[in-house]
């Protein structure tokens, strides 16, 4: 906030002149002066969130033109009432661009492949488009955490609603639409207007609000430090080589680039049991199923609860923090 930035400086004068900022949240911002006639002129945006997505207006080109534009409509509507027309490209499918760099995807294809000549195959490190599957947008009976539409990649936007889409984890074939509800076979996909009904209300995660509470959706004003408790340490295992993937949306699943190292008995024992400790026993009993004089043995590091009620001791440990930080 108090480093001077060379948005600063007038272009052509070098004179230091007034700056302002609008922000979302602590990636997610721009940075704008003031014309003549009190409008505002963008001097830097923030791509965070919205680099990942193909150029709405042409999607062969490289600019990244329609990211200030989509700035300029936020600021200029929010926070100057200006009437300023929408983007003409906001109900178009909100669409990636994604390199086949490993086998799963490439074993996505195999049924498209079957009899045609190796040129029109899809082959490694060839390029796809990637769809994002709005949030209830999948179709009936998929696992979400394993569900995610590929397509050969097309340039001609007009295409992308009638070309077949496949499930990059099943191969399985489906439909997409930008409106209405998802069907048997049908998936309803992000248009660049729900990219940006989502992106406007991102709430930071990393600060607390001005009333001292977690962020959400309708919070505004001055953000505050955001105090953290350390409950227990586990060790993980990095996970800079999908770090890209995860922004980007291609995983959906945690658990497939998070490793967790950690020996059970002494994670429950020193972290656990510890916590335990401070809950009634009335209530560990009743939420439990466990006798008291068990809890009392558990609790004293005298015995070691079975698999199935050492899960749910921590479960009760997780909830009875989550209370007490609220």
């Amino acid at each position: 906030i108090i480093k001077i930035e060379d948005e600063n400086f007038d272009e052509e004068t070098k004179e230091l002149r007034q700056l302002f900022c609008y922000s979302i949240s602590a990636k997610r911002y721009a940075l704008f002066n003031l014309d003549a006639n009190g409008r505002p002129r963008l001097r830097k945006v923030s791509e965070h969130g919205l680099g990942h997505l193909l150029n709405p207006a042409s999607p062969e080109c490289p600019d990244r033109d329609w990211i200030s534009e989509l700035w300029k409509y936020i600021i200029c509507t929010d926070s100057f009432d200006l009437k300023v027309s929408e983007p003409s490209w906001f109900d178009r499918p909100a669409i990636s661009k994604e390199s086949i760099s490993s086998f799963e995807i490439t074993k996505s294809f195999h049924q498209h492949n079957l009899g045609k000549p190796y040129r029109e195959q899809i082959k490694p490190y060839n390029f796809v488009l990637s769809a994002h599957v709005d949030w209830l947008g999948y179709p009936p009976g998929v696992d979400p955490a394993k569900f995610h539409l590929l397509a050969p990649f097309n340039p001609d936007s007009r295409q992308w609603l009638k070309v077949k889409w496949v499930n990059k984890y099943t191969g399985e074939i489906f439909s997409v639409t930008g409106s209405g509800q998802p069907t048997q076979g049908l998936a309803k996909i992000k248009t660049y207007r729900d990219v940006f009904d989502q992106y406007v209300v991102h709430a930071e995660a990393k600060s607390l609000g001005p009333d001292g509470k977690p962020c959400s959706q309708n919070t505004r004003g001055l953000m505050l430090r955001h105090p953290i408790t350390t409950s227990w340490i586990v060790l993980i295992g990095k996970e800079s080589n999908n770090l890209e993937q995860v922004q980007r949306g291609m995983i959906h699943d945690p658990d497939a680039v998070l490793t967790e190292y950690r020996k059970e008995d002494s994670f429950f024992e020193i972290q656990i049991v510890r916590v335990l400790r401070r809950i009634a026993v009335k209530n560990l009993a009743e939420h439990s199923g466990l006798d008291r004089r068990t809890l009392q043995r558990i609790r004293a590091y005298k015995t070691s609860p079975s698999p199935q009620n050492r899960q749910k001791l921590i479960s009760i440990v997780e909830r009875w923090l989550r209370r007490e930080r609220a």
